[in-house]
């Protein structure tokens, strides 16, 4: 790894910190979740506000704690060469494919056990929050789906996983490796959905990988908002996207888009970004 310094005066209690805010506003975005549904907004603008409650507001508030602006943390301006948004796109598109796979894995593994169960249950509620976040028509639509459920997921997440919290566990002296395994580890919890986790757990490696070698958030906000992306495209232009995902989780396409995958990483890292 290049392990470009990633970051400035966060610590081990900035994460606290930055936790603490999250569970408040947590409970807020839920409260307000319910005025929402009683008043009749649409589902897509409450989810939106909800996570931008959630995620957005504790991340202002550190800033301002810590005197630091979106630009010190993420890095956005930093150069990054032509090729490595081309390897960006291919590192999306394999992840589709070995996501699909390890998600089909868990499920057939875990299919009648405990976890098994509990899964069944979260899965079926997130399920349903989705049919309803979904259920939208046109292009007009499809386009606010894309800025309330891609691009502002990809946003804050980078900004809190492999911003604050890989700095801040960078900075509390663990290797850069342990670092980008706890953020990654803590992002595939807090998604709670149990057979997608060491998919999610995985994008997570990649992320911070990503963070780490360029020394800015732009190629892992950039992967994030292109996965979540196509995704959301599948679902609301396929008839039955549920096919499509049965074909990426094929074995011997998770094959192929793993040495993608793996050549596209090689060849970020190869040509490292400069910095301004």
């Amino acid at each position: 790894m290049h392990s470009h310094p990633l970051y400035r005066p966060f610590r081990f209690t900035t994460m606290a910190l930055l936790f603490l805010f999250m569970a408040v506003f947590l409970y807020a975005s839920a409260l307000l979740g319910l005025f929402g549904d009683k008043q009749g907004w649409d589902p897509r603008l409450i989810s939106w506000l909800q996570f931008t409650i959630y995620m957005g507001l504790p991340c202002a508030i550190v800033l301002v704690i810590f005197g630091q602006s979106p630009e010190s943390v993420g890095q956005y301006r930093t150069k990054q060469p032509y090729t490595h948004y081309v390897w960006t796109l291919v590192l999306a598109l394999s992840s589709l494919s070995i996501v699909a796979f390890l998600t089909h894995a868990v499920e057939s593994f875990s299919s009648g056990t405990a976890y098994g169960l509990w899964a069944d249950e979260l899965n079926q509620a997130r399920m349903d929050t989705l049919d309803k976040l979904l259920d939208f028509h046109g292009t007009k639509a499809m386009i606010l789906a894309l800025l309330t459920m891609a691009l502002t997921p990809a946003l804050l997440e980078e900004f809190v996983f492999r911003g604050i919290i890989l700095q801040s566990l960078r900075n509390t002296g663990l290797s850069m490796g342990l670092s980008i395994f706890i953020q990654a580890l803590l992002f595939a919890v807090i998604h709670l959905s149990p057979y997608e986790l060491p998919g999610i757990f995985l994008s997570g490696i990649i992320m911070g990988y990503l963070a780490v070698e360029t020394g800015s958030l732009l190629l892992p906000t950039l992967y994030h908002f292109l996965f979540n992306g196509i995704t959301l495209w599948a679902q609301f232009e396929l008839t039955h996207p549920e096919g499509l995902e049965q074909e990426l989780s094929h074995p011997l396409i998770a094959l192929i888009a793993s040495l993608a995958l793996t050549f596209a990483l090689y060849k970020i890292t190869r040509f490292p970004s400069s910095h301004e």
